[in-house]
């Protein structure tokens, strides 16, 4: 589990290529709280109850997801992704949403993003 105050709670402006893992709990106050502006390939792991203002997960970035599941995040604009690329393959994602007290948000899995999407 980790935290930032700001943007990207585990990788900022970096490329990673991660197999096997398990992200959860992660938050940002702003923007991605996993990933700001980075490139991940990600293969058989786990994003769960990650949260963040823009993006649960990324934010201005390129997730590459294969086998993979992402469930439970929320984001008042895009309880997974913001301004993100995503493509998809032989993944699940459940449980994920866009809230805020106020009851104004925007897209339960993406706010202004791109995601290609196969066998999912």
């Amino acid at each position: 589990m980790n935290n930032t105050d700001d943007n990207g709670g585990i990788a900022i402006v970096s490329n990673w290529t991660v197999d096997n893992c398990i992200f959860q709990d992660n938050t940002a106050n702003q923007s991605g709280c996993i990933i700001y502006n980075s490139t991940w390939t990600v293969t058989n792991s786990t994003f769960e109850g990650n949260s963040a203002i823009n993006g649960g997960v990324s934010y201005i970035s390129t997730m590459n997801i294969f086998n993979s599941f992402v469930r439970n995040h929320t984001g008042l604009n895009g309880g997974v992704a913001r301004d993100s690329n995503w493509y998809v393959e032989g993944s699940t994602f459940e449980g994920n949403r866009s809230y805020a007290a106020s009851g104004y948000t925007q897209g339960g899995i993406a706010y202004n993003s791109n995601f290609t999407v196969n066998n999912s």
